[in-house]
C-alpha cells in the first residue's frame, strides 16, 4: 500500500509539492522529481536543485516528488519539500 503526503498550495508563489512512497521500503536511494512550472525552462536546474536541497539528510528511500510551482522561490520550494518528508516520517513511523 502506497503512502503519499502534500504540503504548500497552489496559490500564487507557493508550490504544492507531493511525495508519493509505493508499496515497501527498498534499497534505493533515490527519489524520482518531477516539476511542472511555469518558469522551468528559465529556472528548472536552480528548482530541481532546490527540491534536492530540501531532500538532503531526510530518510529517502524510493519516493516520487512531484512539485507543482506557481512562482515561488527556492527557499519555498525546500521548506515545502522538507516539509512533506517530515510529514511522511511521521505517517510511516520512520526514525
Amino acid at each position: 500500500m502506497g503512502t503519499a503526503v502534500r504540503s504548500g498550495t497552489p496559490a500564487k508563489h507557493d508550490a504544492l509539492v507531493e511525495i508519493i512512497r509505493d508499496g515497501e521500503r527498498s534499497t534505493d536511494t533515490g527519489a524520482a522529481i518531477t516539476i511542472d512550472s511555469p518558469v522551468a525552462p528559465l529556472f528548472g536546474a536552480y528548482q530541481r536543485a532546490a527540491v534536492e536541497a530540501g531532500l538532503t539528510g531526510q530518510p529517502v528511500r524510493a519516493i516520487r516528488v512531484s512539485v507543482h510551482d506557481n512562482h515561488a522561490l527556492d527557499f519555498v520550494l525546500r521548506a515545502r519539500v522538507k516539509a512533506a518528508m517530515r510529514k511522511l516520517v511521521l505517517m510511516e513511523g520512520m526514525p
